[in-house]
């Protein structure tokens, strides 16, 4: 991908781009991970401490559906960034071809679904403020998700129910104000 071609529109993810989303899944699975004694012991405990991770992989999928805006353009260039990073790993690591798309359709929000991303966006930006302690999962969610929530895999189908649920709580809230 030459330039920032997808800034302002729709712009696809590449295997590189993909590549850096799983990396990043398994990074935090390590980081998570409390063994399996412990695991046993407390397992809702154990699996709480996934729910910032979780959280913010899906207003990362969210945000790449985001199309216009400074929200939008955000994701764009964080989803370029890490298409670029993917493709110049796997092209030095393994000689890989670069730029090979791995994008399905992208799942549309409505206009209050893309209301209810800046209000996610909101709370992602306080958590991050507010809770030191999550942040660093937080944002490692956040990258995964926007590198995985267009892909053709299972976790691009995972954004298709987050922008529907999206947009029936933007109907159903927003919506129901206005």
């Amino acid at each position: 991908m030459d330039g920032l071609d997808g800034v302002w529109g729709v712009i696809g993810v590449s295997i590189g781009g993909v590549v850096v989303g799983l990396s990043l899944l398994v990074w935090q699975w390590f980081a998570w991970w409390p063994g399996k004694d412990a695991f046993l012991r407390d397992p809702l405990g154990s699996l709480g401490e996934l729910a910032p991770f979780v959280l913010g992989w899906a207003y990362g999928a969210l945000g790449t559906l985001t199309v216009m805006g400074l929200i939008g353009m955000a994701f764009d260039v964080a989803l370029w960034a890490s298409n670029w990073l993917g493709d110049a790993a796997g092209w030095a690591l393994v000689g890989a071809p670069v730029g090979v798309t791995a994008a399905g359709a992208p799942v549309q929000l409505t206009a209050l679904g893309t209301w209810m991303v800046v209000l996610y966006t909101v709370g992602a930006v306080a958590a991050i403020r507010f809770r030191k302690g999550i942040s660093g999962h937080l944002k490692r969610g956040v990258w995964s998700g926007c590198c995985l929530g267009t892909s053709s895999t299972f976790a691009g189908l995972a954004a298709a129910p987050l922008a529907h649920a999206t947009n029936w709580l933007g109907d159903h809230t927003i919506g129901a104000v206005t």
